[in-house]
């Protein structure tokens, strides 16, 4: 079975991300070309503040995350 992860980026007032872990097990997830995270605004379990342009996230177990994007 594999991890389902969900990516959508919205263009307007910013560029935003999210990113969702629907399992029960940590993911590191790589995120696309072409889309450089700034910052995470929302998380659903914890606060967080990975490295600027970092091409690779960590989510704990049913994680989900909110990142506006430069």
């Amino acid at each position: 079975m594999s991890t389902v992860k969900i990516q959508a980026c919205v263009r307007g007032a910013g560029n935003w991300l999210v990113v969702l872990n629907w399992t029960g097990q940590p993911q590191r997830w790589t995120v696309a070309e072409g889309i450089t995270v700034d910052r995470v605004v929302m998380s659903t379990l914890h606060a967080r503040e990975p490295a600027q342009g970092t091409r690779t996230i960590e989510l704990t177990a049913w994680e989900g995350i909110l990142c506006l994007c430069k």
